[in-house]
This record gives structure tokens, C-alpha cells and sequence, in this order.
């Protein structure tokens, strides 16, 4: 079986990084991983995504993380 879901998931926190939403459908993203330090990404969104309001909210947060293993992230 296939799994379809993409290896990277991007999850949209609050300020005190309270998740909020997931990204469903990123147009673009670029991303950079760093050894022992923070990377660093850029993503687009389409105006009609569910998470735009949480994204354009003060202080919000995105955490991308990588799924080598489907099996990694369940969500």
C-alpha cells in the first residue's frame, strides 16, 4: 500500500505554541536543514486555506517536520 501523504507536515501554532492547524496544501516551500541548529523554511498558501487566519494571527508559529518514515508522523 502507498502511503500518498507528503513527507513534509507544517503545523501552525499560537504564540504560546498551542497547535492550532495543520497546512493541507502548500503551493511552494523551501526549506533548509542545518546540523546541531534551527533550519529555516518559506511556504505559500492558497488565500482559501483553513489555516491562513491562524498563520496571520501575532506571534504565530510554523514547525515543518519531515517524515523519512510514514510511520514518523501519524497526522
Amino acid at each position: 500500500m502507498t502511503d500518498l501523504r507528503p513527507p513534509l507536515v507544517i503545523e501552525v501554532f499560537d504564540k504560546s505554541f498551542v497547535y492550532q492547524s495543520t497546512v493541507a496544501a502548500p503551493i511552494e516551500i523551501s526549506a533548509t536543514a542545518r546540523l546541531n541548529n534551527a533550519g529555516s523554511a518559506t511556504f505559500t498558501v492558497a488565500s482559501d486555506e483553513e489555516c491562513v487566519e491562524d498563520l496571520l494571527t501575532a506571534g504565530a508559529r510554523a514547525r515543518v517536520l519531515y517524515r523519512a518514515d510514514p510511520a514518523e508522523n501519524p497526522r
